[in-house]
């Protein structure tokens, strides 16, 4: 063990300081690179997305939603137009609501 008096002082407080301004300078280093990084990443993917793809897209579902077609030919299953199911749907329940249930099932409602 050193004794007391061999010590060098000042070489020690100044690779403590040296060490200490070099951890802090890598700190905000790798930051600054994160935020780059992010920055870049965000840029490609929000302000760069292609936005003909998902127009076209839009488009297409709503046409599917608004159109008759086949789902299933060989069951004789069709869809309708999203509107007139909505109609549909609301006019059955209208008249199930309307018509009392004698039978005792669904709790006499």
């Amino acid at each position: 063990m050193a004794e007391p008096e061999n010590l060098n002082i000042p070489m020690i407080v100044t690779v403590g300081v040296v060490s200490v301004v070099l951890t802090f300078a890598s700190v905000f280093a790798v930051q600054a690179l994160y935020y780059q990084y992010f920055a870049a990443q965000m840029e490609l993917k929000v302000v760069e997305a292609p936005t003909a793809d998902a127009d076209s897209k839009l488009a297409e579902q709503n046409a599917k939603l608004a159109r008759y077609s086949w789902a299933n030919r060989e069951q004789g299953v069709v869809t309708i137009p999203i509107e007139r199911a909505m109609r549909l749907v609301v006019r059955e329940q209208r008249s199930s609501q309307s018509t009392p249930d004698v039978s005792g099932e669904n709790g006499g409602r």
